[in-house]
């Protein structure tokens, strides 16, 4: 908050109450017009951002002084800053209220039916706390108690009469920037309020993801476990004299189901190592009739099991991907294990790989 006391010469003395003749002081130069101001000024100074981001500064000085409103507003007018005036406090009150394009209020504190103080005052009350709206009194007065006052009330500035129009000018650039800034925070923290709303999304979304995989990852770690425990135990209680075939069998259970067990677990530290961006690719070319065999030896127990016969089509017959051999694998071992999920006993998988624009197609239905 600044506090200015300097000496110059207004129309007449911005006093509240009555009004009297002050002893005139020497203007320390000439007068000009606003145009003759406007011209030798090299830039305008309404608080507008150089990019147009933020809209500028609108000025709304209030004072029952006419000739004083004429002067201020000539001279502010001059120097960028759009201005609007109100005769007393009630006529300020309504303007500001109505418009928001105003930021900034110039008001004297003396002044017929509603003083700047009780003005300003009101001004809180109505809880305009998003118009980033900044007062700045003057006052004819000595002392410091309407100082006090003005500062209670959450006044930018305080300037005593007679002024100097540097001065004045001075206090609302400040005001000015000040709204500005106010007004870029609050923006960058809508952003940012933006920004935070969109990552909860994404996180609530990823979260949702993970536990429809732990949900379902859990299922397929219990069902190859209950394969291995189950044919274990039935090895274990093979009644004495029962046939190697038997055994045989059931060891082909066990180990269809711990590899698709490690396949699981394989698929978990893939997720980890892509998380963790760590996974690393060793492409080679990989021939897809060998690589379909491998990955069928897993499945040939459920599918005799569930008589699903199974039709096989590459074209041509030696055709390979450039690929990490780990990679085609898995994923076509979850397509073939979908399709013997869905299919009905006794029906037929159809298994088919083509070459096509450089890429290799495997489809599976």
């Amino acid at each position: 908050m600044g506090m200015t006391n300097k000496n110059i010469h207004f129309p007449a003395a911005l006093e509240s109450g009555h009004r009297r003749t002050p002893k005139r002081l020497p203007e320390p130069v000439a007068p000009r017009r606003p145009a003759e101001i406007a011209a030798r000024l090299p830039e305008r100074e309404g608080g507008e951002s150089s990019d147009g981001a933020t809209p500028p500064a609108r000025v709304l000085l209030v004072d029952d002084d006419r000739a004083t409103l004429a002067e201020l507003t000539d001279y502010l007018s001059a120097r960028g800053f759009a201005c609007e005036t109100a005769s007393d406090g009630e006529a300020a009150l309504a303007k500001i209220l109505g418009d928001p394009g105003i930021s900034v209020v110039v008001t004297d504190i003396g002044m017929p039916k509603l003083d700047g103080v009780t003005l300003a005052r009101c001004l809180r009350a109505e809880a305009l706390s998003d118009r980033d709206l900044k007062v700045i009194f003057i006052t004819g007065r000595r002392g410091a108690e309407e100082p006090v006052r003005a500062l209670r009330v959450g006044g930018f500035d305080f300037l005593t009469k007679p002024i100097r129009l540097g001065e004045l000018h001075r206090a609302v650039r400040r005001a000015a920037e000040a709204v500005r800034g106010a007004r870029l925070e609050r923006a960058a923290k809508a952003e940012l309020k933006r920004e935070i709303a969109e990552q909860r999304r994404k996180l609530a979304a990823t979260t949702r993801v993970k536990d429809a995989f732990l949900s379902m990852m859990s299922h397929e770690l219990r069902t190859p476990f209950n394969a291995i425990i189950g044919f274990s135990e039935l090895l274990l209680d093979r009644p004495a004299g029962a046939n190697d075939a038997t055994a045989i069998g059931f060891i082909g259970h066990i180990l269809a189901a711990a590899r698709h067990l490690q396949g699981q677990i394989d698929t978990i530290l893939d997720l980890v190592a892509v998380q963790s961006e760590t996974l690393e690719l060793r492409k080679t070319d990989v021939p897809l009739g060998g690589l379909i065999d491998r990955v069928l030896g897993a499945y040939r127990s459920k599918l005799e099991a569930e008589a699903i016969g199974l039709e096989i089509d590459i074209a041509p017959p030696a055709l390979a991907a450039r690929a990490d051999p780990k990679r085609p694998a898995g994923a076509l071992g979850h397509l073939i294990g979908n399709a013997i999920k869905f299919s009905p006993r006794g029906g037929t998988i159809r298994l088919r790989a083509r070459g096509t624009n450089g890429a290799v197609q495997i489809a599976v239905a």
